[in-house]
C-alpha cells in the first residue's frame, strides 16, 4: 500500500518582496549613475583629445606651405580642404571647404595672420607670416582643456576675442563664456 505523502512548505518562495525589489532598483540606479558619469567624462576627454589632434596635425603640416611659398599668403579653408595632409579626410565635411570637429560640422577656419602676440607680450609681425586656426563652438565646459592643450605650443591663444597669456587668464576667459566659444590659435 502506497501512500501519497505531501509535504507542506509553509515558507514557499514566491519571489522578491516589494522592499527587496526597491532595494535592488536603488542599487541598480546608483551603479547606473556611476557608469554614466564615467562614460560622460570619457566622452568629454575624447572630444578634447580629438580636437587637439586635428589642430596639432594642421600646425605640424602647415609650415611646409611657408617653406615652399615663403609665407602663408592664400591660406584659407579652400586651400586646406584640397590638401590631403593638413586635415585628415574623415574631418572634411561633405560641404566643400568645411571641416567637422567633435564640436561642429563647420568647426574650423584657416587664415593667414600678420601678427602674433607671445605670452610675454612681445608682438611678432610680418605680412602673412602666421597661421590662424579658429576652432568653432567649443563647449564652454571644455574651453579650458582645449585652450590649455595648445598653450605651450602656440604663439597666441584667444578665447573669443580675448588674448590669454597665462593659466589664470585662460580660466577667467573660459569662465566668462556661455555654452560655447570660438578659440583661435595663431602660430608662426
Amino acid at each position: 500500500m502506497k501512500r501519497n505523502i505531501r509535504l507542506s512548505n509553509k515558507h514557499q518562495n514566491k519571489g522578491l518582496t516589494i522592499v527587496e525589489t526597491l532595494i535592488v532598483i536603488v542599487i541598480l540606479g546608483i551603479v547606473m549613475i556611476q557608469v554614466y558619469g564615467k562614460y560622460a567624462s570619457w566622452q568629454q576627454n575624447n572630444k578634447t583629445k580629438d580636437m587637439l589632434s586635428i589642430v596639432n596635425q594642421a600646425f605640424d603640416t602647415l609650415p611646409n606651405m611657408k617653406s615652399t611659398y615663403g609665407s602663408y599668403d592664400g591660406l584659407d579653408n579652400a586651400y586646406v580642404y584640397e590638401s590631403e595632409r593638413i586635415v585628415m579626410k574623415n574631418n572634411k565635411s561633405p560641404t566643400a571647404n568645411q571641416f567637422t570637429t567633435p564640436f561642429s560640422t563647420d568647426g574650423l577656419t584657416f587664415t593667414a595672420a600678420d601678427s602674433a602676440t607671445l605670452p610675454s607680450g612681445r608682438v611678432l609681425s610680418g605680412v602673412n607670416r602666421f597661421v590662424s586656426i579658429t576652432a568653432h563652438d567649443i563647449e564652454g565646459d571644455l574651453c579650458q582643456d582645449v585652450a590649455e592643450g595648445m598653450f605651450g605650443r602656440i604663439d597666441e591663444v584667444r578665447v573669443g576675442s580675448t588674448r590669454v597669456a597665462t593659466a589664470p587668464a585662460i580660466t577667467a576667459a573660459c569662465a566668462a563664456v556661455g555654452t560655447s566659444v570660438d578659440i583661435t590659435f595663431i602660430n608662426g
